[in-house]
């Protein structure tokens, strides 16, 4: 019997005919196993995986390369940073030095009390040193352990060293007077 084809169609009359198919099948992937060259592909294969690896590698070293050095904040964090009133260099390595010591996320610096008395003591210190004049003798204060200071006062220290480094220090002043001019 010809189908429309013109293929020739079995049909056995009390059996299967699965006997049949398994050959065809068997026989179409023999033909498409002979005509694919399963090393050539192999290779091709290899080649486009080694190819995106090395794009992957890539994009992930452009990405940590985004800080110009180690430990530095971009300018998202920058910008966070000024948002929240830490301003100038001193303030920002504030917040790093902490970061890298407790190990904490930027936002949970910003939130810690440690973090805040610490801005605070530095500002203080700050607004301190900007207030005494730099030109005036108050702008440093000598301690009572040192030879200015005695000699600005006149007077002689208890301690026997100090005492000494005083009288030789008033020695010098007044031998390098000009007795006659």
């Amino acid at each position: 019997m010809n189908n429309e084809q013109n293929e020739e169609v079995n049909f056995n009359e009390g059996g299967n005919n699965q006997e049949g198919v398994e050959t065809n099948v068997s026989e179409e992937t023999q033909d498409t196993e002979e005509t694919t060259d399963w090393q050539a592909r192999a290779r091709e294969l290899e080649g486009r995986l080694k190819r995106a690896e090395k794009k992957l590698s890539r994009n992930d070293s452009d990405s940590t390369k985004a800080p110009s050095k180690t430990g530095d904040f971009d300018y998202a964090q920058k910008a966070y940073l000024v948002a929240n009133g830490v301003k100038g260099n001193d303030e920002m390595k504030l917040v790093k030095e902490i970061m890298s010591n407790t190990g904490k996320s930027l936002d949970s610096v910003l939130e810690s009390k440690y973090f805040t008395a610490e801005l605070n003591e530095m500002r203080e210190m700050r607004k301190s040193q900007d207030a005494i004049p730099s030109n005036s003798k108050r702008s440093s204060q000598s301690g009572k352990d040192t030879v200015d200071y005695w000699l600005a006062k006149g007077e002689l220290p208890e301690d026997r060293e100090l005492r000494s480094k005083v009288v030789k220090a008033k020695w010098k002043s007044s031998s390098s007077v000009n007795p006659f001019g």
